[in-house]
């Protein structure tokens, strides 16, 4: 069970620490508090938050996002050593200078916008946008499932579509003619370059005479 402490700080003054355990039966502070009816109503707050399904440190959220992500999320996020050399990067160049200092639990949808509109007038392309919003969501997925936060930010924001290529297939004949490469070659290099560009959905009719 919960408790709140007296405390004699400095000045003289008295505050009052809440207390209460975790799930692992750990001893946590709620906070500190002038009364001790604030405190106590703290501790007990800690404690419905864990029997609703809702348990964790309360002050988590009170943490810079630069900290979270270079203590408890890179540590312990399982990736490939290729993958996490690219999200120190992509998190060093694009993601830590615009949300390094700002408290977990403090940061909303309308400033992942905001990030996101800052990129895009600096000229960053889409598709390094989308990519970069895919790390901060991964970041900001963990945290919810740790109920370090309580609202996922990057839900319901969007970023800049990315243009999609599309494929003109050259017709077997036409590329032999233009290029001199023998027909059979030809054919088994169409049927594999449709195959690829049925998987992207830019399948165009066979007979073009271009290939872009």
């Amino acid at each position: 069970m919960g408790q709140s402490r007296k405390r004699i700080i400095g000045n003289g003054d008295i505050r009052y620490t809440a207390y209460y355990d975790d799930l692992r039966g750990r001893r946590r502070s709620a906070g500190t508090f002038a009364s001790k009816k604030a405190a106590d109503a703290a501790w007990r707050n800690a404690e419905s938050l864990q029997q609703s399904g809702h348990p964790g440190d309360l002050r988590a959220g009170q943490r810079p996002f630069a900290d979270y992500v270079a203590t408890a999320w890179l540590p312990n996020h399982v990736m490939e050593p290729t993958t996490r050399q690219s999200y120190h990067y992509n998190l060093d160049r694009h993601i830590i200078p615009w949300f390094g200092p700002m408290k977990m639990a403090d940061i909303l949808p309308i400033h992942v916008r905001e990030w996101v509109i800052d990129m895009v007038t600096r000229g960053v392309t889409p598709a390094t946008i989308r990519h970069q919003k895919i790390i901060l969501s991964a970041v900001f997925t963990t945290a919810l499932n740790d109920f370090v936060i309580r609202l996922h930010p990057c839900r319901g924001v969007k970023t800049p579509t990315v243009p999609i290529k599309s494929f003109r297939i050259l017709a077997p004949d036409a590329l032999a003619d233009q290029r001199g490469y023998p027909a059979a070659s030809i054919r088994a290099i169409q049927v594999l370059s449709s195959l690829i560009a049925s998987a992207r959905g830019t399948v165009t009719p066979p007979a073009v005479a271009a290939i872009e």
